[in-house]
């Protein structure tokens, strides 16, 4: 693509993400209670009103974001259709817990979600670093405000889209350290630095069609095919040429066939100069993109459901508020007939302010009657309760938090708005399943393609530790240190073993972990259940084990017990 292209490439993504921004500066800012702007701010102090935040939206957002963080998830990756490839599927699953832990996912996975629910959508980066074994994959987060993608895309995880571009501004100093400048004296054009020390840099990553050759290779006696890749047809036909060579007994059926697979090409410009071009060798975008809600190209989230009630809410208590300092207050009427000729106006208020003064009339009336109080408009507080409730409403209800809404609200009508407001949570939560998936998908996806030297995999747990050892093609790559600790090492594995992914002979499952109080009070239910029915069976011992007490606490009980 030529520098043109890009920039048109750009623009046509820039006018729908430009609307999308205004949005999501604005729900961020709602998210901190900052309600007005400061046109707004000045216009209602010039008023003689004050300006009231009461943010209900900020409440019920960081409720949902709560139950999220309680949530944890694990990934499990199972074979599809030959049990005895278990084996490849244990692998992956072994690569993913690594990832989990090195790479802080659930951390991530948090920001993302907070992020795509609060402000407009959330992000994360897969990216490949240089680490003490070569090079290595890893996760981190990226924010809303660098990314744009192909405004006609329809897909959830943006599987159609035709790219994506980062935009990010560095100073001269970061392109040295990024290697750009290193690269475009390599035959790229040099990037331009602007007057303020700063450089616009954007990275298009581009969706392309790329023709390949295929070998697939069938085992006649299993029935397993394999599937293996090459750039060249002379490549593949070389590599089909060993495999018969080595198949003395004819039980292999080798097929070099043409095919088209998808690629991403990634460009980088600096002010506007492409100053690197690279062939990447994935077929997904790097980028994982996470929103509370989608319909074809467009996409919301649950703040831009809830800002309009909220800014409503807060104009409704600005003008009771303003109610209420116009309220009359000891202001009275005087009548100027029913003064003697002795009295005057004057001398009615001079005598009217001080305490026990008399002030002559004809007829006994009163010279001065006091008058009542307006009050507050009360539609003021209908018109905000309403509005309270289709907050509550949008996020859950109170009682989703175990708040009843109605004095004299039966047990039954909690129950019901606790499980309605778990529904709405569990949309959010169900699109972060969909999102995590795909996560796991691509992580295993670019730790085949990029961390082709040796990786060493810690295998924690004497459970997992025999399920390998069992496992009669993991169990050779199996080292087990002074401590009893297992590495599994990588670098050596069969091919077929090397191609898991390509493969894609196995389904990735997201798999819910209870918090741990959760965990411990259905072990201490199922276990008094179980002794309630058989008194005595159940030893202390194990309750005490079952509990949620420390361990040193725990220890000490049975110590004096025995």
């Amino acid at each position: 693509m030529t520098e043109r292209e890009l920039i048109q490439l750009h623009d046509h993504a820039a006018e729908s993400f430009e609307k999308v921004r205004s949005s999501a500066e604005k729900n961020e800012a709602l998210k901190r209670g900052e309600h007005w702007g400061e046109k707004e701010k000045r216009r209602i102090t010039e008023q003689g009103r004050l300006p009231y935040s009461i943010s209900l939206t900020a409440q019920k957002i960081n409720t949902i974001i709560s139950a999220q963080r309680r949530s944890k998830t694990t990934f499990s990756v199972m074979p599809l259709t030959d049990p005895g490839q278990s084996y490849m599927a244990r692998l992956a699953e072994l690569h993913l817990e690594e990832k989990e832990k090195l790479c802080r996912i659930s951390e991530i996975e948090s920001q993302v979600f907070d992020s795509g629910l609060s402000v407009s959508f959330g992000a994360a980066e897969i990216y490949r670093t240089e680490g003490s074994n070569g090079t290595e994959i890893r996760l981190r987060n990226a924010g809303w405000r660098e990314l744009m993608w192909d405004p006609d895309a329809t897909d959830y995880m943006l599987d159609d889209a035709a790219f994506m571009i980062r935009k990010s501004r560095l100073p001269a100093e970061a392109l040295q350290t990024e290697g750009i400048f290193s690269r475009a004296s390599k035959g790229m054009s040099q990037p331009v630095v602007t007057d303020t020390g700063m450089t616009e840099v954007l990275r298009y990553y581009l969706k392309v069609l790329r023709k390949i050759s295929l070998l697939r290779v069938t085992n006649r006696e299993t029935g397993l095919v394999n599937y293996y890749k090459f750039a060249g047809k002379s490549e593949s036909e070389k590599k089909a040429a060993q495999l018969k060579a080595t198949d003395t007994e004819g039980a292999l059926s080798v097929e070099v066939l043409p095919w088209y697979e998808k690629g991403i090409d990634k460009i980088t410009t600096a002010n506007g100069v492409i100053c690197e071009e690279e062939r990447m060798n994935t077929a997904s975008f790097p980028f994982l993109i996470f929103r509370s809600f989608h319909s074809g190209s467009h996409f919301w989230c649950l703040t831009d459901l809830l800002r309009d009630p909220q800014r409503f809410i807060d104009r409704i208590f600005t003008q009771i508020d303003f109610g209420f300092g116009k309220d009359l207050k000891n202001v009275f009427q005087g009548n100027l007939h029913s003064l003697a000729d002795i009295e005057t106006p004057e001398s009615a208020v001079r005598k009217a302010e001080q305490t026990g003064g008399i002030i002559w009339t004809r007829t006994g009336e009163e010279a001065f009657k006091p008058l009542r109080s307006a009050g507050v408009n009360p539609q003021y507080f209908q018109a905000a309760a309403v509005m309270q409730s289709f907050i509550e409403d949008l996020s859950g209800g109170r009682s989703f938090q175990g708040l009843s809404e109605y004095y004299g609200e039966s047990g039954a009508a909690i129950n019901a708005k606790q499980k309605q407001g778990f529904m709405i949570v569990s949309l959010f939560l169900d699109n972060l399943r969909i999102w995590r998936k795909e996560l796991g998908k691509r992580l295993l996806e670019y730790i085949n393609v990029y961390e082709d030297s040796e990786r060493i995999i810690p295998v924690f747990g004497k459970e997992k530790l025999k399920e390998i050892m069992a496992e009669s093609r993991l169990s050779p790559f199996l080292t087990l240190n002074e401590n009893g600790q297992g590495f599994l090492r990588v670098k050596d594995f069969p091919e077929e073993l090397k191609n898991y992914h390509d493969n894609r002979d196995f389904e990735l499952v997201i798999n819910n972990v209870p918090a741990e109080e959760e965990k411990t009070s259905a072990d201490m239910q199922l276990l008094s259940e179980i002794n309630r029915l058989y008194p005595g069976y159940i030893r202390p011992e194990i309750f005490i084990a079952a509990s949620g007490l420390d361990d040193g606490l725990k220890n000490r009980i049975l110590r004096s017990n025995s």
